[in-house]
């Protein structure tokens, strides 16, 4: 096979994988929503379960330990 050649089908194959990959890539287009499905939540209140100051810390620092 002639280089020429080679070169053209590697390219339409790249191409064809680039293609797939961007379509793969699409984020679902927006949707309305119906009011029936928006039902709201009662949020039950739990006073006996506050996290202290230490605690909360101790849990902001170990998640951004991960980033650096």
């Amino acid at each position: 096979m002639k280089l020429e050649v080679a070169r053209g089908v590697f390219l339409v194959a790249a191409l064809g994988v680039a293609t797939a990959a961007a379509a793969a890539w699409g984020e679902p287009g927006s949707q309305v929503v119906s009011a029936g499905a928006c039902v709201p939540r009662v949020a039950k209140m739990q006073t006996s379960a506050q996290p202290g100051q230490p605690f909360l810390m101790l849990m902001y620092s170990l998640g951004h330990a991960g980033r650096t």
